[in-house]
């Protein structure tokens, strides 16, 4: 099982529902966040870019050019990832934004 957390709006290239990191990097870059809640949410997208592992490539290709992004969807045994990423969720809901973890077996292809 994979989890994702998603908030009700589409992101731009993927058309997907936009995902929790893009809706704090958002809500932080259009300066609607305190100067503390600011440098926490930096905080927790710091860490996430330190200790989540980043693939080295985003799809079957093996080409240079081959696609580079991709959305991220958690295992449902990645306990210690899910928890923060619930701490941007509770974030995410004092600003009115509203999430929802999406679950399914199949999320396309995996890296």
């Amino acid at each position: 099982m994979f989890i994702r957390f998603v908030v009700p709006s589409r992101h731009e290239d993927s058309q997907c529902l936009t995902g929790v990191f893009h809706a704090a990097y958002r809500l932080r870059d259009r300066g609607r966040l305190s100067e503390d809640k600011c440098q926490w949410c930096d905080g927790i997208l710091y860490w996430f870019n330190r200790y989540l592992p980043i693939p080295d490539r985003f799809s079957r290709s093996r080409r240079r050019s081959g696609c580079r992004k991709a959305i991220c969807w958690f295992k449902d045994g990645a306990a210690r990832y899910i928890g923060r990423v619930r701490e941007l969720v509770t974030m995410l809901d004092s600003y009115g934004i509203s999430v929802e973890m999406l679950r399914t077996d199949k999320p396309g292809y995996v890296v």
